[in-house]
């Protein structure tokens, strides 16, 4: 354990931004008036147009445009509009360093929507915590590329080799891997336990579905399982010709949200064509 913190340190996870900490603080009140914790993201017209864009995506669902933070707030409700603040604001930080490939953020950026959008069909979760673990889920990627020169090989040989554990590959160069990291992040954002969860587990899928069904309303296996789901139909979208990984996993996925092969296709096809009006 020590010798974990001392890498973790050495890989410097950021701190909570103060945005969020006066967001924090505001909701610790008895009664928190929205029109100020509107205003305190309003102040920052950056994060203010990419929270408004990430809620406006045609994979949100929503019937009419969102304009402002306040109608955001009124219309949503308050945790949903400061789970997507809380996304957006973890991109925002870990891009600052420069050292994740140009389009690295692209992926965990649709995931959260595709799975924003699955929790609408299979409705244990809500869709801003879905959103909120697709950018999280994979943040210990960013982290390890700003530690080490050498990750892009991981990486690499990850997507393109059958049967390849890339949390062992991780742990074997760096004594940790990219779901410790990623759930050291979520916690200290304080994010739920049961999106912490997922961030460490999303390597673990068969071990934790085989103990369940969506029938047994456990909120964070349904998050795994969808967020299975919108990994790999990102990496279809980017191009992958093999998803090696998703064979070894869909069975066990597609069963537990009782989803049929046949009505998978349609989904897949449904969100592929989503994902074309996002670009």
């Amino acid at each position: 354990m020590e010798n974990l913190e001392k890498l973790l340190k050495d890989i410097k996870i950021p701190p909570a931004p103060e945005i969020l900490i006066k967001l924090n603080a505001l909701l610790q009140k008895d009664e928190p008036e929205l029109s100020v914790i509107a205003d305190v993201i309003q102040k920052d017209a950056g994060l203010s147009a990419l929270v408004l864009k990430a809620i406006n995506s045609p994979l949100f669902g929503l019937r009419h445009e969102i304009s402002t933070i306040r109608h955001a707030i009124n219309l949503l409700g308050l945790s949903y509009t400061l789970n997507i603040v809380m996304g957006v604001v973890l991109k925002q930080t870990l891009s600052s360093s420069g050292k994740s490939p140009p389009r690295f953020w692209e992926s965990p950026s649709n995931i959260a929507l595709m799975a924003s959008s699955l929790t609408k069909k299979y409705l244990h979760c809500s869709p801003d915590e879905a959103y909120l673990l697709g950018l999280f889920h994979n943040s210990g990627h960013a982290l390890l590329f700003q530690k080490y020169d050498d990750y892009d090989e991981v990486m690499r040989d990850f997507i393109n080799t059958p049967n390849n554990c890339i949390t062992c590959e991780e742990d074997a160069r760096y004594n940790t891997d990219h779901s410790v990291i990623g759930y050291y992040l979520a916690s200290t954002w304080n994010l739920p336990e049961h999106i912490k969860f997922v961030i460490l587990n999303h390597h673990n899928t068969i071990e934790h579905l085989s103990s369940g069904t969506i029938e047994d309303n456990q909120c964070h296996l349904s998050l795994l399982a969808i967020l299975k789901v919108a990994e790999h139909i990102d990496k279809i979208h980017s191009g992958l010709e093999i998803d090696y990984e998703w064979e070894s996993v869909e069975k066990d996925v597609l069963e537990y949200l009782s989803i049929s092969e046949l009505d998978f296709q349609d989904l897949r096809a449904d969100l592929l064509e989503q994902l074309d009006l996002e670009t």
